[in-house]
């Protein structure tokens, strides 16, 4: 068995809009979905690269590794391959996570010839709630939900089956979008946006109150195996003074601490999302407000995920069957929708 982390985000857009109109024209998530299954029939991993991220960009290239979709739910799994960077020499470089500051040691391996250096991420897409619910198994600190985003933006803005492309000198260019192959071409632009599900009334509540939050609350667990957790156990150590602590090389400690603050409210918006991709049982964030003794608001409230344990094969690098994990999930089915607020 393992335990799997789920955090849920609503899609809000997902198609193809006229101008300042928030009404979907045509397309829509399962047709998006299903327009993706098609266009990844015969291709490799490489060839499922549908964006290049320009200078300064926070989002590299994502593939598409696996995709199913359930006949009679339109429940689909979606697994992307999250590309990592490499040197200038196509290497990957891995520094000595125990070496001392100021004299770290790096190493560089060979990426294989043809290989793309990633990790992979996982998406439950429920077209019948418009809900996308990321899946983060235990020791993935990403959930890949910024790069799945501007994957599907692009992939309707560039080949989805109602792109219509024609040649030019240049090459091909993009001349509009269609409802059906041979129609005319549309005043539409293509849309994916999603923002993450939350508990009605909690936020908003944190929101209007943010002037009486008094502390900062952090309450984490460190794994000391893990080096650069084994770094920040050194630093706790040095705040108490003890400047050549034992910090374990195994295992993990739980702490927690309070910081005295006032809150403004992108600095919310920040801790919400820093929470998201925190998620964890042992981690979270909280606020202490004024006038109330011994109450802590935590952001794990705020937002809608959930732990389940599911039972499935995966390799070592940490991939597994778009179809068994579907197959896998669809047992869970009921679980997973039972904390999705009904809008």
């Amino acid at each position: 068995m393992e335990k799997i982390k789920l955090t849920y985000f609503n899609i809000t857009r997902c198609g193809y809009y006229r101008f300042r109109d928030s009404a979907l024209a045509f397309g829509g998530l399962s047709e998006t979905l299903s327009d993706i299954k098609l266009w990844l029939n015969g291709k490799t991993l490489r060839q499922t690269k549908v964006f290049d991220p320009a200078d300064g960009d926070s989002v590299f290239p994502v593939y598409i590794s696996d995709l199913a979709i359930d006949a009679g739910t339109g429940d689909a799994l979606l697994i992307t391959w999250n590309e990592t960077p490499t040197t200038a020499g196509g290497q990957v470089a891995a520094a000595a996570g125990d070496d001392p500051v100021g004299s770290v040691d790096v190493s560089l391996m060979d990426v294989p010839k043809g290989g793309i250096p990633g990790y992979p991420c996982f998406f439950l897409f429920i077209p019948s709630r418009s809900i996308v619910v990321t899946i983060r198994f235990d020791g993935q600190v990403h959930n890949g939900n910024p790069g799945l985003s501007r994957y599907i933006d692009d992939f309707l803005g560039k080949f989805s089956s109602h792109v219509v492309v024609v040649e030019n000198d240049d090459g091909v260019r993009i001349n509009g979008y269609v409802t059906v192959h041979g129609g005319e071409p549309q005043n539409v632009r293509p849309v994916y946006r999603s923002s993450q599900a939350r508990v009605p009334g909690k936020l908003e509540w944190l929101i209007e109150n943010r002037t009486q939050i008094r502390k900062l609350v952090r309450r984490d667990r460190l794994l000391a195996g893990v080096a650069p957790n084994y770094s920040r156990l050194q630093t706790i150590w040095n705040w108490f003074g003890i400047t050549t602590p034992a910090v374990p090389h195994s295992g993990s400690v739980n702490f927690d601490f309070e910081l005295d603050c006032s809150i403004s409210e992108e600095q919310l918006d920040e801790l919400v999302e820093f929470d998201a991709l925190e998620h964890d049982k042992n981690k979270d964030i909280g606020f202490r407000m004024i006038g109330e003794s011994g109450v802590i608001h935590w952001l794990s409230h705020v937002l809608v995920k959930q732990e389940i344990d599911i039972d499935v094969k995966r390799t070592h690098a940490g991939l597994t069957s778009a179809n068994d994990l579907l197959k896998v999930l669809s047992n869970h089915r009921a679980s997973i929708l039972s904390i999705v607020p009904v809008e």
